[in-house]
């Protein structure tokens, strides 16, 4: 404190020459193959129907899987054989760091994400860590743990250990600039920005699903208006299996739930909410041969936005327009809170009310050579 000594820093000093010094070690460069990082694989049909179940139950429902039916003796033995030779050469301990890699190589399945109709098996193996700190636990990953040496992956856990008790594990925040920023803070200042990218996929047959659709009675399906979902009765799985095979959707004499038709379930799932829970007008309104979403909240058209999972195809086809793409998240930001655009100056009040921020005009690089003229209006005719 200043100039003078206080109990802490004596206190503070006592306790940092007591901790052990450990031994300096130079970390060795990895051998990075050549080999190509990751490889994807057509889905076929049963899988994308299970993919899709397994996604939605995931954002449902809070799922914790382990692993615990595994032998750990001849690893344990491995360890204890040479850990303390370990130790020794390189002032750090033996950990299972490189065991868990290996493992990971024998069940490639768990180091996989779905793309579309893809399953993308990635052949790099990032390893998050989680160290105990004074504020929570924190989880700082540990990349392409493959490529690193025994050495490295142990002085990278230590090194790891001592950045996050010293709160310098996670990265500052990535920044961007943002166009039309009123639009973003203002107009919808919840909703997450995205990146997306399409999806190849024979959506046309949801011009079939949708008479499907509109041929099924009342007691043939529930509607949960609450949760805005639709499910059929057991009469509407007749219904639709029978309508199905008649438009040569599915074979004959199979079920809908059987291996070949399950993707049928997606779809038709899609179609019913379009036609029975989506109003013309109200959710949202067809304009120049496209279905425009329509802002609950505001009331305002979001043009240019589009429904995913096949929902969007689903109205199309119902309002019988033509049916684009299907559009996947690649990426997402999810709030926003500063950027530019040329009408902030409009809801200069609106900023300061809500955000407390003041609107800065921003002066041209040249002179505006724009001469701004009023509007004049004529009730017949014009000159």
């Amino acid at each position: 404190m200043g100039d003078r000594i206080t109990k802490a820093d004596l206190i503070g000093h006592i306790n940092k020459a007591e901790q052990p010094a450990i031994k300096q070690y130079e970390l060795p460069k990895s051998v990075v193959s050549g080999e190509q990082r990751e490889e994807r694989v057509k889905m076929s049909k049963i899988r994308q129907v299970i993919a899709i179940r397994l996604k939605a139950s995931q954002n449902t429902a809070a799922i914790l899987t382990t692993f615990n039916e595994i032998d750990m003796k001849n690893v344990i033995d491995l360890r204890t054989k040479y850990k303390d030779a370990f130790e020794k050469k390189y002032g750090i301990k033996l950990g299972f760091m490189s065991a868990a890699v290996q493992a990971l190589k024998e069940i490639p399945e768990i180091n996989t994400e779905i793309s579309g109709d893809e399953i993308i098996y990635k052949h790099y193996y990032d390893i998050g860590v989680t160290v105990g700190t004074d504020k929570g636990l924190v989880v700082p990953i540990m990349r392409s743990a493959d490529q690193m040496l025994f050495t490295e992956i142990e002085l990278t856990l230590v090194a790891f250990d001592k950045k996050a008790r010293e709160d310098m594990v996670q990265r500052g925040f990535h920044s961007g600039i943002v166009d039309e920023v009123d639009s973003i803070i203002i107009d919808e200042a919840r909703t997450p920005l995205i990146i997306s990218g399409p999806v190849e996929e024979n959506y046309q047959i949801y011009k079939h699903i949708i008479k499907i659709v509109t041929k099924l009675f009342d007691y043939d399906y529930e509607v949960d208006g609450k949760g805005r979902t639709v499910f059929l009765t057991e009469d509407g799985i007749s219904q639709v299996e029978e309508l199905l095979r008649s438009y040569n959707l599915i074979p004959e004499n199979s079920s809908l739930y059987d291996t070949d038709s399950m993707i049928m379930t997606y779809y038709i799932d899609q179609a019913l909410r379009a036609h029975k829970l989506f109003n013309a007008d109200k959710d949202c309104i067809v304009k120049d041969g496209k279905v425009v979403i329509i802002d609950e909240f505001t009331g305002r058209m979001m043009e240019g936005r589009r429904y995913s999972d096949g929902f969007h195809q689903a109205l199309e086809a119902k309002e019988h327009l033509e049916i684009q793409y299907e559009n996947q998240t690649l990426a997402s930001l999810t709030f926003q809170n500063s950027g530019m655009t040329g009408t902030a100056a409009t809801e200069a009040e609106e900023f300061h009310d809500i955000y407390r921020l003041n609107v800065v005009k921003i002066p041209t690089n040249v002179p505006v050579k724009t001469i701004d003229i009023d509007d004049v209006r004529y009730r017949k005719g014009k000159i």
